[in-house]
């Protein structure tokens, strides 16, 4: 039996893809889990409750300006697959929403998906979001594991600004009590909280 050139180059680039994808695993020490259609439900009747009390404190705020009533800024820290990313540029296209992803698949097809659905008010950085600035967001979501968490929850207690509030799919932060847990009625009773973190 002999391979076509094309059947070849489909097995290379298909083994290729998943070398990429075994590194970013083992590098990043998390594979990239979209998350389930329930968890992101859940996640955006969290995000709606935090970009309302986020409103209302700002116009109860004293001093308020005009500058403070333009487009939130909405960061997912790890974006992988790009499937929440979709899901928040849908549900809030007069906000501004950011993703960070280093894996470099999930973060490719990521690009192309929200290239082919021109959603406009959404960017995807491959970048490290420990790395990269959040001062900026009024609100980040995450789905990200236990070591993960450990370490948003020290750069949350650095990095100052307008930043919220967090909304994480399973995992907890570990010295944060959550404002609201919702639990999704799946296998695993899934934990999604809402944490204040100013």
């Amino acid at each position: 039996m002999t391979l076509s050139v094309f059947e070849i180059v489909l097995i290379v680039f298909t083994l290729l893809v998943l070398l990429s994808i075994v590194w970013g695993t083992i590098r990043l020490g998390i594979s990239p889990m979209p998350s389930s259609r329930s968890a992101r439900q859940a996640m955006l009747e969290l995000c709606d409750e935090a970009l309302l009390e986020s409103i209302y404190q700002t116009i109860n705020k004293p001093n308020a300006g005009v500058s403070d009533n333009g487009p939130v800024r909405i960061y997912e820290l790890g974006s992988g697959w790009g499937n929440m990313l979709v899901a928040l540029a849908r549900r809030y296209p007069q906000h501004i929403i950011v993703g960070y992803e280093l894996s470099f698949v999930p973060w490719l097809v990521s690009i192309v998906w929200l290239k082919l659905l021109r959603l406009n008010n959404v960017s995807v950085h491959r970048q490290d979001f420990f790395k990269v600035d959040l001062s900026s967001a009024k609100l980040a979501l995450c789905y990200l594991y236990p070591q993960g968490m450990v370490k948003l929850e020290a750069k949350l207690t650095e990095d100052t600004g307008s930043l919220n509030y967090l909304i994480s799919h399973h995992f907890a932060l570990p010295h944060h009590e959550p404002i609201k847990t919702l639990w999704l009625k799946d296998v695993y009773q899934t934990p999604i909280y809402l944490y204040e973190v100013r």
